[in-house]
């Protein structure tokens, strides 16, 4: 497997996952919030998706861009304010690990609301 695929797999597996939290949720349920301070399923899938385009495509200067990857890609360098500098390959994992988590919540705020 290219490591290009396994990041579309991976990143179509959120866009599955948070579908799935969606579904049939009303508008009042997508509002919701368990406690205060606490985020919507609304909020959390918004900004997923919001963060999730944002760094990709500020890294790959293009909309489309997952499909289109090398390995080599990967290793270039997109952020040189860490040390050690950030790569694309970290970059995508560390969306892809927020994305996680966000999709994450949203399914356990659905669990809540019942």
């Amino acid at each position: 497997m290219r490591s290009r695929d396994l990041l579309l797999h991976a990143y179509g597996q959120i866009q599955e996952t948070l579908q799935s939290a969606l579904d049939g949720l009303t508008a009042e349920q997508l509002g919701a919030r368990v406690g205060p301070g606490a985020n919507s399923i609304a909020w959390l899938a918004w900004h997923l998706l919001r963060v999730q385009d944002d760094h990709v495509a500020e890294v790959a200067g293009s909309e489309q861009f997952l499909a289109g990857l090398s390995d080599d890609d990967l290793d270039r360098v997109v952020d040189r304010r860490w040390d050690p500098p950030v790569t694309l390959g970290v970059r995508l994992v560390s969306v892809l690990s927020d994305d996680l988590q966000h999709v994450g919540q949203a399914a356990y705020v659905r669990g809540l609301l019942g």
